[in-house]
């Protein structure tokens, strides 16, 4: 189980949507399909890190509090470009356990959110909660 579970598709896609967010900062769909998106790929990059790294006292809890935090933002935080970068090249700047969960906990400790991307003209009048 894990890693491997969501076939090499849904991992394919899953990527190109963080991708896409890490390299304009702009996430496109449903905030709860890509909180899941992140959430996965998030529990993926820390198992790698403690089957390939290694691990430390707490690892277990920390985890688990990441992706906690991580499932109760409402909306997209504003650190989520960065956020996506971090999920795509976790090593790239952090070569232990700790220092990326760490980042990644900095990342999630915010209270902003990203701003909403205007809406399309053609999408506007056909919403019935626009006011």
């Amino acid at each position: 189980p894990g890693a491997g579970a969501e076939g090499p598709m849904a991992q394919d896609d899953s990527l190109a949507t963080i991708r896409a967010c890490a390299s304009s900062g702009l996430c496109e769909g449903s905030w709860l399909v890509l909180r899941a998106t992140f959430s996965t790929r998030l529990a993926q990059v820390l198992d790698a890190f403690e089957k390939e790294i290694g691990t430390f006292d707490g690892f277990a809890s920390q985890k688990a509090t990441l992706l906690k935090m991580l499932d109760e933002f409402e909306q997209p935080p504003f650190t989520l470009q960065r956020l996506a970068e971090l999920l795509l090249e976790p090593r790239r700047q952090y070569g232990s356990t700790p220092k990326y969960m760490n980042g990644v906990l900095k990342l999630l400790s915010v209270s902003s959110y990203l701003e909403e991307p205007p809406m399309s003209a053609a999408a506007a009048p056909d919403d019935p909660m626009i006011e």
